[in-house]
């Protein structure tokens, strides 16, 4: 799945490619890896991590479509001045909200916490789902994204 800014200046891809553990492995036989890179205005980046289980995966691209059709709400930023992701994990790794909707286009928040976040980020933020990147998207894009991701799941099915 890649999404990339309407001004090309942010772009995120992320990939499913495994399973962390064999099926054999008690509860923990669904733990998928995710290849990752990421670019914005500060640098650019790559990760390769256990973020999400394959049930936990298969909530992002119906979030993607809810998106894309602004039935999504903005967060907003608490009493405490922190942002925090409408759509998150077990693992804070990876998580996703929407910052506002635009005439033409949602711009999302895409937050990479602890081994997904970029080195040079202070760890206070990485820790704390503080460290977001902003993406502005089509409903086009967003609908894309999300059947691109099924498409790219479909290999990693839930195991029982």
């Amino acid at each position: 799945m890649e999404l990339v800014n309407l001004e090309r200046t942010v772009s995120v891809v992320l990939r499913p490619v495994g399973y962390e553990f064999g099926a054999d492995v008690p509860g923990h036989g669904n733990w998928l890896v995710i290849d990752g890179q990421a670019s914005y205005r500060r640098g650019a980046w790559a990760f390769t991590e256990p973020c999400l289980t394959a049930g936990e995966a298969q909530a992002l691209s119906p979030w993607l479509r809810r998106v894309a059709a602004r039935d999504e709400a903005p967060t907003t930023p608490g009493e405490d001045g922190k942002v925090w992701p409408s759509l998150m994990f077990t693992e804070p790794n990876l998580s996703y909200g929407v910052a506002r909707y635009d005439e033409d286009c949602a711009v999302l928040r895409l937050h990479f916490s602890l081994d997904s976040a970029p080195p040079w980020e202070p760890e206070h933020e990485t820790l704390t789902a503080q460290f977001f990147v902003e993406l502005r998207a089509s409903p086009a894009m967003l609908r894309q994204a999300a059947d691109d991701w099924d498409n790219e799941l479909a290999a990693f099915p839930e195991r029982p």
